[in-house]
């Protein structure tokens, strides 16, 4: 399969460039149009010295649609499922898969940024109806952004207010009593301030149907949000942007079962919520002094989540009947176990930046910033929990975070440049147990050094090379868990190692961009699980450990070729290898395949959670004039491990097709989407443990993404 997808592309890049080289009706790709909001120089594409996807124009295609449709088109990008919308993203291998009540505290490994508010692991709030830009850089970043970018970040740019006085309004229905409407309105003031208004709303059934309660749309989707951006550019060389959004989203949670099938049929006859509220404020403003550009990024964000499950993913009569037979009257307990947790998150963040003006074309540039950011955090939770020892917790996170950074770029007279960024940060955490202050604990900031060396040049006009290093860290914690072994209550900082060096070239009707990276992880953190209590599900203790290392090494391509103004092919492709060492055991347990021989001990290791070997996306795209396109996806995934301390349990291989058809009759395009057309079940999660009486035999329980969607939108321009 790698072999295949790299033939493709070196196949398309050669055809594409004999085919078309010399036409001088194509219209030419070009680099330096693509500002990338989320770099510190504020950069162009061409000179970026980082991994990245960027998604601009493409987004027109998306406009009823959510990220979650942008993943498989991302290289190295995974998910893990579990929540009604993607919320924990993995980039090359790392990232958080879950966070429940008692699992500790925050630890963002891939950001997500929204208009310059930290929504990290916030993220299900992020649908693409009037959206920009997307970025994804993969890769360490703690010296531009962070420990919370410690492996990645996701950076969205919704549209700014502009000089017209226009909107458009779109309405779509598809599979599943899928309706989905959007409305945006742009007006220019004469006093130079630009008003945009943006409401989205998208309400499904979804695609569970729950047979305990007579076919209860048990995992529907009621999601609404709502933009105001408010902007003035070049007064007093000040520019001013203010963005306020709203979003609730009130989604059914149910999408386990416990015979694994693919038939979308679930059992509960409690199902859950997963819900989050959250209003969003920036503040935006830029002074241009000439020679220097000051800029101030305030953000304030409020959140409410809800997160409940059934979690025996049954009902009376099916634990009752065969070969289950759980008599309640003979086990003295019913077999019927409900979880729940309520958490309000509010943040606060300062980001003053000082930074050339590239505009001058300086010898040398710089950023110098000062940030603060404030994390609080309360969490009520109902069920059975740390292992059915407790049913009811209440408890807090306050964390606060200082950083001091800067980057400095000595740019050469042969268009090359060699830059240096560095980070100094400092992260306080207190955590409280309103239930028992004997818990209580805290973590006092210490200073933590990030830093890159980034050489990158431009041998041709057309030609964009870069290579860096870089080192990072992510900060340890404690697992809240007080019936957690000794050894497993904390965990400690890991620190990060990052290689990287690319490529990016254009040439008329090409654009590829490739890189190869390698990393290593001293006190690599790791999540996994253990089951307390055989006989009952809810003894499911999620926690944090230190690995003695880690570490990933691959490559991320992208390409786009023209082979005319009609057809053109865009292509992803990331491949990985992502390995955990766990230290040493005197027991070989699993059998040869997950030890190496040492001797007397065996040296256990395995591949990291939710880190498959490749995926890719193809997308042939097609103009039959200039108001109807057409494109056809095929996008696939390897299989990969849900929990690095269960290796022997995979996911399976996955490939979907997608198509995409629009046609424009003046002010009216109609949109026609199909999704995962040949109906593919793919999991997007598994947990290992024993579930079903009377044996509660350890197996795999799997959650399945959606199967074939099919949907037509109406969008009216004014």
């Amino acid at each position: 399969m790698k072999n295949l997808f790299s033939l493709i592309f070196i196949t398309s890049a050669l055809f594409a460039q004999n085919v078309v080289a010399d036409s001088d009706s194509l219209n030419p790709i070009a680099l330096d149009e693509v500002e990338v909001y989320s770099s510190l120089m504020q950069v162009n594409e061409g000179d970026l010295a980082a991994s990245a996807v960027i998604f601009n124009d493409e987004l027109d295609v998306f406009q009823g649609q959510h990220f979650s449709d942008l993943i498989q088109k991302v290289p190295n990008l995974n998910y893990a499922g579990g929540t009604s919308r993607p919320r924990y993203f993995q980039i090359r291998g790392e990232g958080s898969v879950s966070r429940y009540a008692d699992q500790g505290p925050p630890s963002t490994y891939v950001g997500l940024v929204l208009d310059g508010a930290d929504l990290s692991e916030l993220g299900m709030v992020t649908p693409l109806f009037d959206m920009e830009q997307v970025e994804v850089l993969m890769g360490v970043q703690t010296s531009l952004f962070g420990a919370a970018a410690s492996s990645g970040l996701i950076n969205f740019k919704t549209v700014d207010p502009t000089d017209k006085k226009e909107g458009y309004a779109m309405t779509q229905f598809g599979s599943y009593s899928t309706y989905t409407n959007g409305l945006v309105y742009n007006l220019p003031f004469d006093n130079g301030w630009k008003l945009r208004l943006v409401g989205h709303s998208n309400v499904s059934d979804g695609f569970k149907e729950n047979v305990a309660l007579n076919g209860y749309a048990s995992a529907s989707r009621d999601e609404t949000s709502f933009r105001v951006k408010l902007m003035k550019e070049g007064d007093n060389n000040i520019t001013q942007k203010y963005t306020m959004i709203v979003s609730d989203y009130d989604n059914g949670y149910d999408n386990w079962a416990p015979d694994n099938n693919t038939d979308n049929i679930t059992y509960s006859d409690n199902p859950g919520k997963d819900a989050q509220k959250s209003q969003v404020f920036i503040a935006d403003y830029s002074y241009d002094l000439n020679e220097q550009i000051v800029d101030l990024n305030i953000g304030f964000t409020s959140n409410e989540m809800l997160h409940s499950y059934d979690s025996d993913w049954g009902n009376y009569q099916f634990w009752s009947n065969s070969p289950y037979n759980f008599n309640p009257t003979n086990e003295g307990y019913a077999y019927d176990f409900f979880d729940s947790f309520d958490r309000e998150i509010d943040t606060r963040t300062y980001d003053l930046r000082f930074r050339s003006n590239r505009m001058n074309s300086n010898k040398v540039d710089y950023v110098f910033g000062l940030y603060q950011s404030n994390y609080d955090e309360t969490t009520d939770a109902e069920g059975y929990l740390y292992g059915g020892s407790s049913t009811s917790l209440t408890n807090g996170y306050d964390i606060n975070t200082s950083s001091v950074y800067g980057e400095l770029a000595f740019n050469f007279d042969n268009d090359s440049s060699l830059s240096l960024a560095l980070r100094n940060e400092r992260r306080n955490m207190s955590y409280t147990d309103y239930d028992d202050k004997s818990n209580d604990f805290e973590i006092r900031a210490k200073n933590n050094v990030s830093y890159k060396i980034s050489y990158e040049m431009h041998p041709s006009s057309n030609l964009h090379w870069f290579a860096y290093y870089a080192e990072g860290y992510h900060p340890g914690g404690i697992n809240q868990n007080p019936y957690l072994d000794d050894d497993e209550r904390t965990y400690e900082k890991e620190t990060y190692y990052d290689v990287t060096t690319g490529i990016r070239w254009y040439k008329n009707n090409i654009k590829l961009s490739s890189s190869l990276f390698y990393l290593k992880h001293d006190g690599h953190i790791y999540e996994t699980s253990e089951q307390l209590d055989p006989e009952n599900p809810n003894a499911f203790a999620f926690f944090k450990a230190n690995a003695d290392s880690g570490y990933e090494y691959g490559s991320e391509s992208s390409g786009e070729f023209r082979f005319s103004d009609k057809f053109s092919i865009n292509a992803t492709l990331g491949l990985l290898s992502a390995e955990i060492e766990l230290g040493h055991d005197d027991h070989d347990d699993h059998g040869d395949e997950d030890h190496d021989d040492h001797g007397d001990e065996d040296h256990l290791h395995g591949p990291k959670a939710h880190s498959p070997n490749w995926n890719y996306s193809i997308s042939f795209n097609y103009s039959f004039n200039q108001d109807s396109s057409l494109m056809v996806e095929v996008a696939g995934k390897d299989s990969f491990v849900f929990d690095s301390a269960h290796g022997e349990y995979k996911s399976d291989p996955y490939h979907l097709l997608n198509a995409y058809y629009s046609h424009a009759i003046n002010k009216v395009k109609l949109g026609v989407y199909a999704k995962n057309i040949l109906d593919e079940s793919y999991a997007d999660r598994g947990f290992i443990f024993g579930l079903e009486p009377p044996m509660y035999e350890e197996k795999l329980y799997k959650s399945f993404a959606p199967p074939r969607e099919i949907g037509m939108s109406l969008t009216y321009s004014f």
